[in-house]
């Protein structure tokens, strides 16, 4: 890992919004496979890991949202709401993980 130089800031890396297009993904994976399968044990039991992968994800992700909004601040003029920590609960995180995403292109140009 190398030092920046006399007089230049530290970047801090740019990866932490890839957690929450994981949830974006995970998302859509469920829905999708929730309104094409029929609600019985045996046909959403194969969703189990989907679940369980984006309750992990969404409960991390006010850390990536802290992390990531440190690198967006420093690349860009948009510094990010204090509201994308609520994506943290269930029914905010369908809003506010694409939204999070869409205004980060917007502003960064990635994702």
């Amino acid at each position: 890992m190398t030092t920046p130089a006399a007089g230049q800031e530290s970047v801090p890396p740019s990866r932490w919004w890839l957690p929450i297009a994981g949830i974006v993904v995970l998302l859509v994976v469920q829905g999708v496979a929730t309104a094409a399968l029929p609600p019985d044990p045996v046909t959403t039991l194969p969703l189990l890991p989907v679940a369980v992968a984006g309750f992990v994800l969404t409960v991390c992700s006010p850390v990536c949202v802290y992390l990531d909004r440190r690198y967006v601040t420093a690349v860009s003029d948009w510094e990010p709401s204090g509201w994308y920590y609520w994506m943290v609960l269930p029914p905010l995180t369908v809003v506010l993980a694409p939204l999070y995403l869409l205004r980060r292109h917007q502003h960064v140009g990635v994702p």
